[in-house]
């Protein structure tokens, strides 16, 4: 099974509801695609579906990683700090995506909408 497979397998079941044969594809995507964000990324959304965000919080940052200029990873990272009360780094995080969504107002008034719900 090669990697990009298992990435559309583990969306397509994700989607059917099998969460659990999904995240065992996302982790098998991740293993054979070391560069890509997509399978990460997917773990983390998956994880804050279910509620997890704290789970959510090591996939979505292996995500940045492998792709650095992301703002809408930024803004899936900034909800789970969100849930978890971490006004700082939602802050953060939401800044750097406003100015990295440049062309892309969509993004722009998503982040925009959350930094509204934050205390600064």
């Amino acid at each position: 099974m090669n990697g990009r497979f298992a990435l559309y397998e583990g969306r397509a079941r994700y989607a059917a509801g099998n969460v659990d044969l999904a995240n065992e594809l996302f982790r098998k995507a991740d293993s054979l695609m070391l560069a890509s964000p997509y399978p990460s990324w997917e773990m983390g959304r998956a994880a804050q579906a279910a509620g997890e965000w704290q789970n959510s919080i090591t996939p979505l940052e292996t995500a940045l990683l492998r792709y650095k200029t992301s703002p809408r990873i930024r803004i899936d990272l900034a909800r789970a700090h969100l849930k978890l009360g971490d006004a700082g780094q939602v802050y953060r995080l939401l800044e750097e995506a406003r100015r990295m969504a440049v062309f892309d107002p969509q993004t722009r008034n998503l982040a925009d909408d959350l930094l509204s719900r934050i205390d600064r």
